[in-house]
């Protein structure tokens, strides 16, 4: 049963319009499917949030359900071992995946920068025939 929602308008519920088929939904209905999926923290591809590859553990939804309502209550480190204790050893994601996963959804990168080494400052060398200024002592 399909109803209208007014004069030349398409009908509610299964339609095809040319070769496409769609389903058609009231406005307020599809507002708040927006705000649903807006609360449960599933990504969205703007220009804030990169795309990325999405890790394997996220196409478990309970996983990854889980991991996102624990963040931030708990520590990063215990994160597997909760995960663990509540689904499976096999299902458990690991502590930098769950980190790299949680920086793209906060919109930063996915790794940490690298920290940059310094050289090691230049020592005299004793046995240089280079005379050095006489040192106070």
């Amino acid at each position: 049963m399909t109803k209208t929602t007014g004069k030349g308008a398409l009908p509610l519920g299964a339609a095809t319009v040319g070769d496409v088929a769609m389903v058609t939904i009231p406005l307020a209905e599809y507002e708040e499917l927006l705000t649903a999926r807006r609360r449960c923290g599933e990504p969205q591809a703007t220009a804030s949030v990169p795309l990325f590859r999405r890790p394997w553990w996220e196409i478990d939804t309970e996983v990854a359900d889980f991991v996102r309502s624990t963040f931030g209550k708990m520590p990063l480190g215990n994160m597997p071992a909760a995960v663990a204790d509540r689904f499976s050893l096999e299902r458990t994601p690991s502590k930098s995946g769950i980190f790299r996963y949680m920086n793209v959804l906060r919109g930063r990168p996915a790794d940490t920068p690298k920290k940059k080494s310094r050289p090691a400052p230049m020592r005299p060398n004793p046995h240089s025939k280079a005379k050095f200024p006489p040192t106070a002592g």
